[in-house]
């Protein structure tokens, strides 16, 4: 049902409101790259990953972070490096 229940949700100044609404799968990867940044400390790691490849220990001495507070990080997102870089990008972008 695409009623007007939301208040403000027919007004549209004469043009048909637009009731599309995005998928599960998308909102669900929406929901994971909004996860991945979700704290300072998460971006400044993407911020890092998105320069190339590093291992954990030298990725916490480039940030200035402890490495098992690194290592929480990136155990605390379900995505991979790869898509947290992809993730940065895209925010970045916008």
């Amino acid at each position: 049902m695409h009623g007007c229940a939301c208040d403000n949700a027919c007004m549209s100044h004469g043009a048909e409101p637009d009731l599309t609404f995005v998928s599960t799968q998308t909102a669900r990867s929406v929901a994971e790259t909004m996860q991945a940044l979700a704290t300072p400390s998460r971006v400044r790691i993407l911020s890092r990953l998105a320069a190339g490849p590093c291992s954990v220990g030298d990725l916490a001495r480039e940030i200035e972070m402890e490495q098992p507070a690194v290592s929480q990080q990136l155990s605390l997102t379900s995505l991979e490096p790869a898509e947290f870089v992809a993730a940065l990008d895209a925010a970045l972008q916008q």
